[in-house]
Order: structure tokens, then sequence, then C-alpha cells
């Protein structure tokens, strides 16, 4: 496990490289997982991306190994983690993958810094609330029950549509979450939006939904689509969490797309 001090916290990553160590340009993929996930919720794609590209996965401050800090968990911290994340490492431009939470800071980084993103996908995301979450209501649930109750009523919501193990493995994770920050970054994500800005991506983007996801509906996939103007929209069979569960058609349409738009050597 790596740690980087980047932005004032924290930050623990993986970074997965098997591509050929003699060609002169590295492509690097780096992976912002959602809500309550971690760096090891990418483990299906990192072992199918890191043969072609180095495939960078950071915890997101709050979540996993980094830093949970009482305060400062606004996207546009996310923004500025990920922007130094990528000076430590030695990172030029890379392509960026979000799914869900990630994929919301994903949009983000791609408007704010577009000279440091090759390409964007956004999987199984939005730009804007899904209706209204009472997170007063949330909180109360967390600070009465603990988290691992949260865990039971958070992975409930997939129950039906991951393996076992999925589901068990999802409970854990959620269970060990800080509940000040599972309650900040909900608070947070929960008023984003971001739809109006969206024209400003001047990425090849790729947008990845499905219309049996019972977290996003595909509408909101639609939307973006029509804001981004250098976008493919891509229906996948499978749910909210297929990057766990389905990856295989996920995972080949990525690839397919990342090949189609290569990191090119810039003339000095």
């Amino acid at each position: 496990m790596l740690i980087a001090s980047v932005n004032g916290i924290e930050m623990c990553y993986l970074l997965a490289d098997f591509t050929d160590p003699w060609k002169a340009e590295k492509e690097y993929l780096v992976l912002l997982h959602g809500w309550m996930g971690c760096k090891e919720s990418w483990v299906r794609q990192i072992h199918f991306f890191s043969r072609d590209f180095a495939v960078l996965a950071p915890d997101l401050r709050g979540f996993g190994h980094s830093s949970k800090p009482a305060r400062g968990y606004a996207m546009e911290e996310y923004v500025r983690d990920i922007l130094a994340l990528f000076d430590v490492v030695g990172i030029r431009k890379a392509h960026v993958l979000g799914q869900s939470f990630g994929g919301i800071i994903a949009q983000l980084f791609a408007i704010t810094r577009p000279e440091r993103t090759q390409s964007l996908i956004l999987w199984a995301t939005r730009s804007e609330p899904v209706g209204k979450l009472d997170i007063d209501a949330l909180a109360e649930l967390i600070k009465r029950e603990g988290m691992p109750a949260f865990a039971e009523m958070f992975s409930g919501q997939f129950a039906d549509e991951a393996e076992p193990e999925i589901t068990d493995w999802n409970k854990q994770l959620v269970a060990r979450g800080q509940p000040h920050a599972a309650i900040e970054t909900l608070r947070e994500v929960s008023r984003i939006h971001i739809t109006a800005k969206l024209s400003r991506i001047k990425a090849p983007t790729l947008i990845l939904a499905s219309k049996d996801d019972k977290v996003i509906p595909f509408e909101y996939a639609e939307k973006m689509h029509r804001r981004i103007a250098n976008s493919t929209l891509y229906e996948y069979h499978g749910s909210h969490g297929a990057y766990l569960k389905s990856p295989d058609e996920c995972n080949t349409a990525i690839l397919n797309f990342l090949k189609a738009h290569p990191v090119k050597e810039e003339k000095t």
C-alpha cells in the first residue's frame, strides 16, 4: 500500500503497472471509486486494465485507509486531492474513470483540469441530485444505530442484484466506515448540481449506464450525454454495482474506448 501526503491529508493508493517497460509513452488510467467504496472496489478493473495501462486507484478522502478529517469534504477538495496525487506519481495526463460518487469527482476534474484529462469515463453516475434525501434523518440513524446497522440497510438495496459474497463484502466495507465521513460526503454529494457546466468538458467521454440501475435512473446519463459534446452513451446490462458483479461487458467497452483515444506525445 502506497501513501502520499496531498492537500493536507494522507492518501493511500494502489499503482498497478504491468505494461511493457520499453514503451516510450506510459498511459495512466485513474479509477475513482463510489461512495463508501475503496481502492479494492476496483479489483476486477485493476486486473483487467493493468496490462495495457498504469492503473492508479486511490482511497478517496474519508474512505478506505486515507485520512478522514473532521471537515473538508467539498467536491472541490477531492479534485485538489487527485491533482496533487497526479503530481506525486508524475502523471502529466491521464484517462479518468469515475463510478457513481467518483464519477462526480471525475466530471469536476475534467471541467477544471482539461489539460490533465486525456479522456473521461463516467460509470453509473449523475451530474445533479436524484430525488430528495433526508440527510439529517440518515445522520441520526447512523449516530443512533451505528455503521453496521446502516451497512445492512445500505447493502440491502443491492442484495437482489449482487452475488451473496459481494454483498457481504460490501456490508463489511460500509460497517468499517467512519460515521462523520459517511454523513459529510453524502451531504456534499446530495446537493451537487453541475449539469450546466458539462459543456465545458472537452475530453472524449464515455458514459456507461443501465436501465436496470436502481440507484441512478438512466435518464441522468442521457442528460449528461446531451450536455457533453464529445460523448458516447453506452447502455450496459447490469446493476449499479456492475463494476464488481458483472464487469466483463463494461470493461471491454471501456478498453475499446481507451485504445481509440491514446495519450499523444506533446511536441517540444
